[in-house]
């Protein structure tokens, strides 16, 4: 699946493009560059992920447009890297993790600043079907859901019911 978008200015589409080359792994697919290449892109895509995590979190200036072209983007780049097939030890493999968590991570903050549309949700249930090879998928789906259900039941029975739940996982572990 190809995630197609456009974005509000001239600026952001010229931007967003040439970051989203960088995490293309078909470019070095057809080169045998080696692992040391396929590192050096996974170091230069974890400084990307990194500054839009960092700007997305901290921006009060972003409008609805900005955010829809940052979450298109983001559901690009985790397409690129995540989508079938892959191969054993490719940059996909490196990023899987990270990729997911900052995808997972922007959208629940778009979803309280600028909530995604109709369209993009569905663009993001369509793409994680195309991901469901990927173990770290269901890793980072349970991981955002351990921390909703944490805040709802925070918000219903207090923290200290939240503490004890805490407790009683942590007993019944070291008993198991």
């Amino acid at each position: 699946m190809s995630v197609q978008f456009t974005c509000p200015s001239l600026h952001q589409a010229c931007f967003i493009h040439a970051y989203l080359r960088l995490f293309w792994s078909e470019a070095y697919l057809t080169f045998d560059l080696g692992q040391d290449t396929v590192n050096r892109q996974a170091v230069l895509c974890h400084r990307v992920l990194r500054t839009v995590q960092n700007v997305m979190k901290t921006s009060e200036i972003l409008d609805t447009e900005t955010w829809e072209c940052i979450l298109l983007f983001l559901i690009s780049i985790n397409d690129a890297l995540l989508s079938p097939p892959s191969l054993k030890e490719d940059i996909g493999d490196q990023l899987c993790e990270r990729v997911l968590s900052v995808l997972f991570e922007v959208w629940l903050l778009a979803c309280g600043k600028s909530f995604p549309s109709p369209i993009l949700w569905k663009t993001l249930r369509e793409s994680c079907r195309s991901w469901r090879h990927r173990p770290s998928l269901f890793d980072q789906w349970n991981r955002i859901n351990l921390i909703l259900t944490g805040r709802v039941l925070t918000i219903m029975y207090g923290a200290s019911y939240v503490r004890l739940c805490k407790t009683i996982s942590s007993l019944s572990n070291h008993i198991s």
